[in-house]
């Protein structure tokens, strides 16, 4: 059986934060690194906060709006 999970991809700028439900977190500078090659999400942790915390709001917003609410 294969089991579902979570990827979520959250862009701001020149950033781009991925949520892994099941392996880790990744932070890209588009910019710099268009191919996605080096994670820094150890390095920037202050861009990687302000990211994930945008996804968090962008969940809780889904999860109390009528359209999404059948679907999470």
């Amino acid at each position: 059986m294969n089991k579902r999970f979570r990827k979520i991809a959250y862009r701001l700028g020149k950033w781009k934060y991925i949520y892994n439900e099941n392996k880790p977190d990744e932070l890209y500078n588009l910019a710099r690194d268009p191919k996605e090659t080096k994670k820094l999400v150890n390095d920037e942790t202050d861009v990687a906060c302000l990211l994930l915390s945008g996804i968090i709001e962008h969940l809780k917003w889904k999860k109390k709006h009528p359209l999404f609410k059948k679907r999470i």
